[in-house]
């Protein structure tokens, strides 16, 4: 059975139920859906929330269901990727470690005819099913209006090389919605398709497996395509079918949950935002290009995945644990001894742990972190002895470890994704290195430590009165 959402809640629900809540009663995708995530992701766990029963945009109880918090814990990613939650907590790099492997591989997909794809169960043309008939979320009190928030795919004009990237697209009517694109890779179909006056096929969808979705956060060139670097991160060849309005011109993914079919037009350009952005802030009106709506594809019961984001802290990090394995394979490639990355909270911000070896080693791969991720303008580097997503380890080794003549370095001019509120005009930032590891040159002081057999004869002591 190929892998897809009902195989990744399935999983959830058998090895770490508390991971995955159930809301039974009616909500509303306007502020409501946001309130739910807020008050629930600070629980521990901090679970995956289904909706059983959301209104659409028309007011009506929605055909879809709507997950949100999908990898709100490292535990729901790591059994993304096969890992036991225990592995998990022992040691809370490990699925990204093993996202890192699997990305030096390539799997490209399998084709499959319409018939036997599950998100061909249901099929509307335009005007039977519209952009209103499912539950976008309206996020924060200042957002323009309902959004969704997931991935869109389309196929290069000129050599078809399918291309997957996030996107979040703003419901304007119920055929119509803008569509923000950042300078990338769809950005270039798009611009290469408008100076020929001619429409963008892409395809907006909205659920599938949370592999597939941090799979299509990887940074590659433009002649790769996301569906070989998912189909490694899924282990297995991702599934496509031909889309409904473009056949195999365009291929959709067959699992996905909803397929919403439609063109990016040519020469247009409409308001777009505010919207609550990964950054914490409201990201301002921006004259974004305009997606119009062909045809709507879906399974007979589907779940709809929003990533519910901008309100501090979020801890749903969906596609940003795939810029972290992204970043981690590129920073190895440079500095091998380089054990672990975090992208910690809003992803302007890398700590990386290393086994330094040599003098310099921290700044190449603090260097090789900031070319990989436009979004980053902070590094940290830490020893090995220090555990990078405890925050209060974290914050000892800054105190203790640097001194800022020798160990702070500041960077200009660096270019950056635009987001970054921080930055008074433009997309180009400032940033800043700062090494926080031991000297190797000379003696540093000893870390406090007990013997390891004192400490494992104690606990044992103390879970045997169950006091821990």
């Amino acid at each position: 059975m190929a892998k897809d959402l009902r195989h990744w809640m399935e999983e959830i629900g058998r090895v770490a139920p508390q991971e995955l809540v159930y809301i039974k009663t009616p909500v509303d995708p306007k502020w409501e859906v946001t309130a739910v995530v807020q008050l629930l992701e600070n629980n521990d766990p901090s679970p995956a929330i289904l909706f059983e029963k959301v209104r659409n945009l028309k007011g009506e109880e929605s055909p879809a269901r709507l997950l949100t918090s999908t990898h709100s814990s490292r535990v729901k990613l790591g059994l993304s990727y096969g890992i036991p939650p225990e592995t998990v907590r022992r040691n809370p790099a490990a699925p990204t470690v093993e996202m890192a492997r699997r990305g030096e591989k390539r799997i490209a997909p399998v084709l499959i005819p319409s018939s036997a794809a599950p998100c061909k169960e249901r099929i509307y043309r335009k005007g039977e099913v519209d952009l209103h008939s499912f539950p976008a979320v309206t996020q924060h009190e200042k957002d323009v209006g309902p959004y969704f928030t997931t991935l869109v795919v389309a196929a290069d004009p000129d050599t078809a090389v399918h291309n997957i990237s996030w996107h979040r697209l703003m419901v304007k009517g119920p055929d119509r919605a803008g569509i923000f694109i950042v300078p990338r890779h769809l950005w270039n179909f798009y611009q290469r398709a408008e100076a020929r006056g001619q429409e963008l096929p892409v395809a907006y969808i909205l659920g599938h497996h949370p592999a597939f979705l941090e799979g299509a956060s990887w940074t590659l060139t433009l002649d790769e395509s996301e569906y070989d670097v998912i189909g490694a991160q899924l282990e297995e060849p991702v599934r496509v079918t031909p889309s409904e309005c473009w056949g195999e011109k365009l291929l959709v993914p067959a699992d996905a949950e909803v397929i919403l079919e439609g063109v990016i037009l040519p020469k247009v350009r409409e308001p777009e935002g505010p919207f609550s952005e990964w950054t914490g802030y409201y990201c301002p009106e921006r004259h974004s290009p305009v997606f119009e709506l062909r045809a709507v594809t879906m399974r007979g019961d589907p779940i709809v995945i929003s990533k519910v984001m901008g309100h501090h802290p979020h801890r749903d990090r969906l596609g940003v644990y795939g810029m972290e394995a992204t970043a981690l394979k590129r920073i190895r490639e440079i500095v091998p001894e380089v054990t672990a990355l975090n992208l910690a909270g809003y992803h302007m911000q890398g700590l990386i742990q290393m086994r330094k070896r040599r003098e310099g080693d921290a700044q190449r791969a603090a260097m090789a972190l900031l070319s990989s991720l436009l979004q980053v303008k902070h590094v940290f580097i830490f020893d090995e002895d220090i555990d990078i997503f405890d925050s209060a380890e974290v914050l000892w080794a800054l105190a203790s470890r640097v001194q800022a003549v020798r160990d702070v370095e500041i960077l200009r001019h660096l270019r950056s994704s635009g987001l970054d509120p921080s930055i008074e005009n433009g997309d180009v930032s400032d940033g800043m290195i700062i090494d926080a590891t031991k000297p190797l040159h000379r003696p540093f002081a000893e870390r406090l430590e007990l013997p390891q057999e004192v400490l494992e004869k104690v606990r044992k002591r103390l879970e045997a009165e169950k006091l821990i």
